[in-house]
């Protein structure tokens, strides 16, 4: 359909064009007609060129891959929560005991956003989405790592296990907290990195 178009452009330029041409082979000069003819069919020659080039398709394209991106980041919102995940990630000191519902929306981004349907069309908010996911891969892995529940209190998480609880603290639990505390806050600098970036990029106020 596009080389018909263009055909038939082309056609249209060309026939005005020879008429130009043969009135100044045999006139030395141009009628207002064979004028007037011909500039239209040239500027619509060239308009036609233009929404044609890779940069006009490339543009005409934008819009759905923003809007495809514009859905993936409210959905990155929803499952990956300022509140109340990433203020205990960056305020917290994890020495103390927390809440194991606090950390759950970090779990569950986990276990499903390494889902290719959950990529990023733009190539630079995907590379950054996929650091971010094995960063916050390796903090639930530190949180399971170093914590266990907390057998007074149901539903909370601690790296002092009340068995050990009466005395100074270990080394070990100093050491899980201080590990725990490190971590977090690095994936809440990421995390804020890329919500800055999605922002900018898929022009989404905040």
């Amino acid at each position: 359909m596009r080389v018909l178009l263009l055909s038939l452009t082309i056609l249209a330029t060309l026939v005005p064009a020879a008429w130009c041409a043969v009135e100044l082979y045999e006139g030395h000069s141009l009628s207002f007609s064979s004028v007037t003819a011909f500039l239209p069919a040239v500027a619509a020659l060239v308009a036609y060129l233009k929404t044609e080039s890779p940069a006009s398709r490339t543009a005409a394209a934008a819009p759905s891959v923003t809007a495809h991106d514009q859905v993936l980041f409210t959905d990155f919102q929803a499952a990956l929560p300022f509140e109340p995940t990433i203020r205990v990630l960056r305020e917290a000191d994890f020495g103390a005991d927390y809440r194991a519902e606090w950390l759950q929306p970090l779990n569950r981004f986990v276990e499903s956003w390494d889902d290719p349907n959950r990529e990023f069309l733009d190539a630079t908010l995907e590379a950054e989405r996929l650091a971010l996911y094995h960063a916050a891969l390796a903090l639930a892995t530190d949180f399971a790592r170093e914590t266990v529940p907390n057998d007074h209190s149901e539903g909370w998480r601690t790296v002092y296990p009340w068995r050990e609880r009466g005395g100074p603290r270990p080394a070990h639990v100093l050491e899980s907290a201080r590990v725990l505390n490190e971590a977090a806050r690095s994936f809440v600098t990421r995390y804020e990195l890329f919500v800055r970036l999605a922002r900018q990029r898929l022009n989404v106020a905040a």
